[in-house]
């Protein structure tokens, strides 16, 4: 009576292992070499096109199948799900692009930040890694058709053990394969004129190929060396010699080129000279204790360790520098970071040395060093390997302790753009005289527009102002700006206080909006940063780190104060965008009204200073013209006044002389004649009734009858040179 049993499900086959051919690719890029060297190498090895592809796009390589053993069974195909509809483009799908292909976070950043992303976007993204609406492509159509299964590839046989003596040999190889690229050491192994077969024996592979991975096959086999070319003879020098660092020619290039006409095997040099010249330099060898003489086994060759460089060259030269100026061993340093120590290393020292730390992906490239490696590490890459294990990003560590450092210096610097701002907005605002200036000068503006199609306006723009100076009177002496003064000044003089009501606007024009804007997203994005860093430090922080200790406690202050200052920025901003709505500049989004503002306000002080100094300048001149005519006034005589002849009307004559003038009345000149002709100057000491009447005229208006005297006084000289005495008399 019981129902059958139900048939289970046939068991659905996993699919097998195979090998992962690109794990020597995922390793190359591991440890930081450029995309076209590996894309290279790829090429070389014969690596299918649309891998290569994807890599250069990307950065990624297929994905490694799973399981082991045979080739994975065919799994059948799904049914095709229906493609959901397509969703609108919030304008961020770019970035979400970018994420995809595994671009770094810091990369993504500064990119929003140079397209001007929305501040809020960015920090979102900054703190949570996630954009807003998630990082899925909106719209993103039909998705790529998966990548061909790989098909599974015999394991390579197992590699020759080295011999003692060739291990010996290649120690320095041996520890220089643990960390670097294969191919980085087979190029040293080649420079050392290292035996390829011996190379190829390091690796377990010939040319380059990896022990352990799939053969990948490739299309022609390359001949070895050129059919019509000789190999040219080994050379062994009697002594080491120093290498010259050239860069040799393919042998199969050699044929269509001018190496194929040069022998230098024709060449007879002198060989011992060249040694002598360009051999390496030998060391001394100290004699060791114990010896017994000269025999081989007195001496004991103390064979010389080689520096393990790792960096790029100008990076090491670059961080070495730093080190001699900081003068501190890479320990001390470790213990101040771990520490947190601001008495040893205050901001600008930490701004510093952000430079000179290693970055996630240079801290990787030391992942693969074993412990015995460090001490033989070269200066520079020792720093970096000792601070490599502090924070898997030190550079954004360092960042956030110096900005914990300046944090008030930083935050003082943005409350008081804010409070600029806020002042200059309140002046404008709550300004008396705005209104009335306004409506002065719209009257005008209408008036003289007057039957045009500029007139009869209700307002004007903002940058209209500017036009008030370059306004001229009809005869170009006056501008508008100067009428303005002047009109203001003998009608309403209290609107002239504008100048002064307005000196807020001087300050807060010297605040960059859209850099305000974004420093005080800056500070909320590092708060955050030192939030989730805090949190994450409580599973992740080795030991001795005070990082999450020391941040902890300044977060909570940090971000009261913040808000605080974020409150008061947003509410500027606010009531900045209502005030140039109200001054009708409604696009206005970086505060370009106040400064516009400002020009007139100082354009206007500085022409009111100019007009008063004209208008000075003005009275001085009429003062001196009233004084003048006053004088000339004051000097002329009175109708009715006693005969005495007139100055101006004289024309340089002598006066008359009157016809009751006795002889006795004018002084002989010596000879007994009669006094010199017109011309001649008589002696003033015996002046007759005419010379009485001049010596009246003297005391009238003696400055100009005086120099006139003096003047014929002179000419009488020279006409009586060779008379004995003459008579001086006025004219």
């Amino acid at each position: 009576g019981l129902p059958p049993p139900v048939p289970t499900a046939a068991p659905v086959p996993t699919a097998a292992t195979v090998p992962d051919q690109y794990e020597k690719y995922r390793k190359m890029q591991k440890m930081g070499l450029p995309k076209t060297a590996i894309a290279n190498k790829m090429k070389q090895d014969g690596i299918d096109a649309s891998v290569r592809q994807k890599f250069e796009l990307t950065g990624s390589f297929p994905e490694a199948a799973g399981g082991g053993g045979a080739a994975p069974a065919p799994i059948p195909a799904a049914a095709p799900v229906p493609a959901a509809a397509p969703v609108a483009d919030d304008g961020l799908n770019k970035w979400r692009k970018m994420i995809k292909m595994g671009i770094p976070q810091n990369t993504i950043v500064n990119k929003m930040k140079m397209a001007q992303v929305d501040a809020s976007i960015i920090q979102q993204y900054e703190s949570s890694g996630q954009l807003p609406g998630g990082n899925v492509v909106a719209g993103g159509g039909a998705a790529a058709a998966p990548a061909p299964p790989v098909p599974p590839v015999p394991a390579a046989a197992a590699a020759p053990a080295l011999t003692k003596e060739e291990e010996i040999k290649l120690a320095k190889f041996i520890k220089m394969k643990k960390m670097m690229p294969e191919q980085a050491v087979r190029n040293k192994m080649k420079m050392e004129q290292i035996d390829p077969a011996l190379i190829d024996k390091l690796f377990g592979t010939s040319g380059g190929a990896k022990a352990g991975a799939p053969a990948v096959p490739k299309a022609k086999p390359k001949p070895k060396w050129p059919e019509n070319l000789k190999k040219k003879p080994e050379i062994k020098p009697s002594r080491k010699m120093k290498n010259l660092q050239w860069t040799t020619v393919d042998p199969f290039s050699v044929e269509k080129s001018i190496w194929r006409e040069c022998d230098d095997t024709k060449v007879k040099i002198d060989q011992k000279e060249l040694e002598e010249m360009f051999g390496a330099k030998q060391s001394k060898k100290a004699p060791t204790s114990g010896g017994g003489g000269g025999g081989k086994g007195g001496r004991k060759k103390k064979e010389a360790v080689e520096e393990i460089t790792i960096l790029d060259g100008k990076r090491s030269y670059n961080v070495q520098i730093y080190l001699g100026r900081l003068k501190m061993d890479p320990y001390t340093v470790k213990d101040i970071l771990l520490e947190m120590n601001e008495s040893k290393f205050d901001a600008e020292t930490v701004n510093k040395m952000k430079t000179f730390v290693p970055t996630p992906e240079e801290a990787a490239m030391f992942d693969g060093l074993e412990a015995g490696d460090e001490k033989n590490l070269a200066k520079a890459e020792k720093f970096f390997y000792t601070l490599a294990n502090i924070d898997k990003n030190l550079p954004q560590r360092l960042e956030l302790w110096a900005f914990k450092q300046n944090f008030d210096k930083v935050l003082a610097v943005e409350a008081e753009k804010v409070q600029a701002l806020r002042n200059a907005h309140d002046c404008i605002r709550n300004s008396k005289s705005l209104r009335a200036l306004f409506s002065t000068i719209l009257a005008f503006g209408n008036y003289m527009n007057g039957g045009t199609k500029k007139g009869q306006a209700h307002g004007f723009r903002l940058g209209s102002l500017s036009q008030l100076t370059r306004s001229k009177s009809t005869d170009n002496k006056t501008t508008l700006m100067e009428y303005l003064y002047l009109y203001l000044k003998r009608s309403n003089d209290k609107l002239l206080s504008f100048v002064d009501e307005w000196q807020a606007l001087e300050e807060a024009t010297s605040v960059d909006i859209p850099t305000l804007r974004g420093n005080i997203g800056q500070i909320n994005a590092k708060l955050n940063l030192i939030k989730n860093r805090c949190k994450a430090a409580e599973t992740q922080s080795i030991a001795g780190d005070k990082f999450p200790n020391v941040m902890g406690k300044f977060h909570p202050s940090a971000a009261t104060k913040f808000e605080k200052l974020k409150k008061e920025y947003e509410q500027i901003m606010k009531d900045l965008s209502g005030l140039a709505e109200f001054l009708n500049e409604k696009n206005d989004t970086t505060g370009a009204f106040l400064k516009t503002l400002d020009e007139f306000r100082k354009t206007f002080k500085f022409t009111a200073k100019q007009t008063e100094e004209k208008l000075k300048r003005e009275e001085a001149k009429r003062k001196r013209e009233e004084q003048k005519l006053a004088k000339q006034k004051s000097k002329a005589p009175s109708k009715g006044g006693g005969g005495l002849p007139k100055v101006s009307g004289m024309s340089g004559l002598p006066p008359p002389v009157p016809e009751d003038a006795g002889v006795d009345d004018v002084k002989s000149d010596g000879y007994g004649k009669k006094p010199p002709p017109h011309g001649v100057n008589p002696s003033l000491s015996s002046l007759g009734s005419a010379d009485r009447q001049l010596a009246a005229l003297l005391r009238t208006d003696s400055t100009a009858l005086m120099a006139k005297l003096k003047s014929r006084k002179k000419r009488a000289g020279r006409t009586s040179v060779n008379a004995g005495q003459v008579d001086k008399a006025a004219d």
